[in-house]
Formats: structure tokens, sequence, C-alpha cells
């Protein structure tokens, strides 16, 4: 399989990431693995592009199902303990060859397998098999079994695929995007869920000569929680929550219908017409109809169904209104965080203008009161909500959010 690393992160403060996978890649097919959790966003975002001129044929993945309904029609199931005793009941009736502990070979129809009445001495079991070619039945007991071919293709194929099942029921789905043959520079982008990334602060205040100015520093803390390393990738950390929502886009749905009856019919009776009524009227009946409402002075009254009607009916009263832009700190060099690990980035390290004041609250701090700095942002940044350690004269002297 060829592996596709992740190339750029970008993390969000709503639990969200947004993913690129790079590489250059040859063949007709690429898989990618995700966690189940994950198949929604994947469905919901992934873009593939070839950019050396291939085309993308398509992406599949496994029909999620149960496993009762994945092994519906398999007959070999296994139990997590008695493995090859579950393996030779469920092969009753097909051709396998029994290797024994002395290179004996046994080749035929498995019967089944007999147990003692003592259940625990498994080893003591008998295996029955109708000999290839007679009608000779020879045993042996389970003990001696030291191989098994399974000589039936049906039943090596359902041990195939239980067994693949049984892999597969992980909490991991594989996703297999066709391409067109040839070399391909590929990549494939999609949001995911993340742990949010968080911001800190460091506010050293030093005074010197001239403007009083404070340095400083932020560093993003983020999580590397996927399940491969962060080698040398592009990463940013963007301040802002933009439109995220599930959409269940994985599991099948099948809307219900409603039922409709056969309803019993009778046959309609004949149907007899009356005697008409003589031509003069008639005439006098159709005048009489269009003078009461169906002449032609009436249908100028009809009022049409247009744009300026429904506007008037319907009245929009919503105004637009400009929410801001999100802000995106771009990482300028690459980052390599191991799988399983956090990491700290620098975001921020800028002189700031300050002033110190000093705060009463008399409801609060009665006695004396509180120390602050007054900090103008000229870094030209969006700062985050987050911790401040706050460093003056080289000595710590306390904190703020």
């Amino acid at each position: 399989m060829t592996k596709m690393p992740i190339t750029r992160m970008t993390l969000y403060k709503h639990g969200v990431g947004f993913f690129e996978r790079r590489a250059a890649v040859s063949g007709e097919e690429v898989e990618l693995s995700f966690r189940v959790e994950e198949m929604n966003d994947i469905l919901k975002s992934l873009t593939v592009i070839d950019w050396s001129g291939g085309q993308v044929r398509g992406v599949d993945y496994a029909t999620p199902q149960s496993d009762e309904e994945k092994l519906a029609g398999c007959s070999i199931r296994l139990g997590d303990d008695r493995s090859l005793r579950d393996l030779l009941v469920r092969l009753r009736g097909r051709r396998v060859r029994l290797i024994l502990d002395q290179g004996e070979e046994i080749a035929g129809t498995l019967l089944g397998l007999d147990e003692l009445p003592d259940r625990q001495q498994v080893s003591a079991s008998l295996v029955s098999v109708l000999l290839d070619g007679s009608d000779q039945v020879e045993t042996c007991t389970l003990e001696r079994v030291h191989g098994l071919d399974i000589l039936d293709e049906r039943g090596a194929l359902d041990l195939r695929f239980f067994l693949q099942t049984a892999l597969t029921q992980e909490d991991y789905r594989q996703l297999t995007i066709r391409l067109s043959p040839g070399d391909h520079d590929l990549s494939a982008s999609y949001i995911a869920p993340a742990p949010t990334w968080r911001v800190s602060y460091r506010l050293v205040v030093d005074e010197g000569e001239g403007e009083p100015e404070a340095l400083l520093q932020g560093w993003g803390v983020f999580d590397n929680r996927l399940d491969e390393d962060l080698e040398g990738i592009s990463l940013s950390l963007v301040a802002g929550m933009p439109i995220s929502f599930v959409y269940d886009l994985y599991n099948p749905f099948t809307p219900e219908r409603p039922v409709v009856e056969e309803e019993a019919r009778v046959a309609a009776a004949p149907v007899e017409f009356a005697e008409a009524e003589p031509m003069v009227r008639a005439k006098a009946l159709r005048e009489s109809v269009f003078d009461a409402g169906f002449s032609a002075p009436a249908a100028e009254e009809r009022r049409a169904i247009g744009r300026e009607a429904l506007r008037k009916a319907a009245p929009v009263a919503t105004e637009g209104e400009e929410l801001g832009e999100l802000f995106q700190y771009v990482i300028g060099t690459p980052v390599t965080v191991r799988r399983g690990h956090s990491a700290m980035v620098p975001i921020v390290s800028s002189e700031l203008g300050y002033r110190k004041e000093l705060l009463y609250n008399g409801a609060k701090m009665p006695v004396h009161p509180v120390a602050t700095l007054l900090l103008k942002n000229g870094s030209g940044l969006t700062l985050e909500r987050g911790p401040v350690t706050v460093i003056d004269g080289g000595a710590y002297v306390g904190e703020a959010v």
C-alpha cells in the first residue's frame, strides 16, 4: 500500500482539523485508513486531486454492517478459545486432509467432532472422516491432529472471509481511491475531529530608558492524536470557529414508505341517461350560465401570481451583518511531532507599549489596590485568549488571563 503522509495541518478552536496528504504514487489504487468516528467528516469533505493530470475515477469503502450482517452467509464461525475445535465442527461435510502427529494423513469428508462427556478434555475428542473413494470412516483423537488442509474451496473462502472480518472489527475503515493508470502526484485533503489548540503567553517587563515596553511571547499548544508521526509538516493555527456540523453520510439510510393496501372494488352499474331537453331550452341555459359568472367581462378581474405580488405578500426583514474574519497563525518552520505526543510552537514575539496602573476595588480588596499593566497591542496580530505569566525585573510577579 502506498503511504501518503500528512504534509499540511490546520487546527481550529472548535474541535476540527484540516489535513492534507500528498505523495507521488504509481498504480491505480491508493488506500487510506480512518477511524469509524471520522468517516462522516471524511465523506463530507474529502478532496482528491492528481496534480500530474491523471484522473481520479472514484472512491469506495466497505458499507458499515454489524458483525451478524457481515457473517450472515459465512459458514465458518470461530470462538475465542477453541478455534481448532470450532473449525472442525463448522467444516462438517467438506473435504479436508488431517495431518497427524506421526506424519500420517487422513483425507476425506469430515463427519464431525465427537466430544467426551467430560468437556474439559477437548484434546481427547474424536475426529471422524469418511475416506475418499471408500465407505470407510476413520477416527483419531483431536490431540493427534497437528495440521489441517481445507480441500473444499467454499470452506477455505469462508475461513478467509471470517478472519478478514475479525481483523476489520477494529475501529478503523479502509477507503480506496481509484485512479487512472500511470504515475500520479496525488493530494488528498479532508477535515476530521481534532483536539482544539491552546495558547499561553509570557509577558516580560523590564523598565529602562525611553518609552516603557514589554516583551510578549506566545506559544501555541497542540496534540498529535493521530495514528502516525508528523514529520516536517506545515502547521497553521486558526483563531476562530467556522461553521461546522456532523452529517451522517456513512451509515446507510432507507426511508420508510407508506403501505397502501389493495381496496375492494365493485363493478359499476350501467349508466342510464335521461331524455335530452329540447334544443331551445338548452340554448337559453347556456346564455344564463355565462351571464351568471363565466362571461368575458368577469375574466378581466383575475389576479396573476407574479414577482411583485409575491414580494408584497412575504417581505424579507433580515439584514446582512459582517461577522469578521478568521485569523490564522502560520508557523514558518516545519514541525515534527511523534504519535501520541504534544508540542508547543512560538506564534507571537512582540514588543508592546504598556502603562502600570493601580486599580482599587473596595468590595474585593479593601486594604490594597491591584497592580495592573495596560498593554497596547501593536503586534498586528490577533491575540487569542489564554493564560499570561508576568515577569517583572527578572522575577515572577503573577498571572492573568
